[in-house]
């Protein structure tokens, strides 16, 4: 039973990573970097400010 159990999710896991968001255009690609980091920074920032 325990065995089943870890193909079914093993399996349904697999299926779920298969479109990982890839960017056929470099530009696109570093636009959207650009955009999630700048995210991120802003977040840190505000973490920060709160220590």
């Amino acid at each position: 039973m325990g065995i089943a159990t870890y193909v079914l999710f093993d399996l349904h896991a697999t299926n779920e990573n298969t479109n990982l968001g890839t960017f056929e255009n470099p530009e696109a690609a570093f636009r959207a970097n650009q955009k999630a980091l700048s995210v991120l920074s802003k977040n840190m920032n505000i973490g920060i400010k709160s220590v």
